[in-house]
């Protein structure tokens, strides 16, 4: 009974720092892992990101966004800028389920409404940030 006991603690520790490495750790909780104030204070200092990628529904639409700087400041809002061209919408950053969201809405004028939703976060590199949401798929790029 002792051996058993042993073998089975032996399994448990050699598992738990195999986990811990990293080597087996699952992609989705390396990629749910962002602190929402974290992504909130890269949005705010990025001062001017643009728009990508931008899939929905299956279709490519980046091209609807060409052109456009996105501000977003720390009073929640999000200014789209191109030229003359100006379109305010609003944004939070939260944690549900575990996951980090961010979440914008923009007024019912296109193409902005398509990015009025919930965005998963999923990675962020030197960069681009990335999202989804089910199929749909967002990337915004750091000028």
């Amino acid at each position: 009974m002792t051996r058993f006991i042993t073998l089975f603690l032996l399994i448990g520790l050699v598992s738990c720092n195999l986990y811990n490495s990293g080597s087996l750790e699952p992609e989705s909780v390396t990629l749910q892992q962002s602190d929402p104030g974290s992504l909130v204070a890269q949005l705010i200092a990025a001062s001017e990101l643009t728009v990508a990628t931008f899939i929905e529904d299956g279709r490519d639409k980046t091209d609807e966004f060409s052109g456009f700087r996105f501000d977003f400041r720390s009073d929640g809002t999000v200014i789209a800028t191109r030229g003359e061209e100006i379109v305010s919408g609003t944004y939070r950053v939260f944690r549900d389920d575990g996951k980090t969201e961010l979440s914008m809405w923009f007024p019912a004028r296109f193409p902005f409404y398509e990015l009025s939703d919930d965005w998963y976060f999923r990675s962020k590199d030197e960069s681009r940030i990335n999202f989804d949401d089910d199929d749909d798929r967002l990337v915004l790029e750091f000028l």
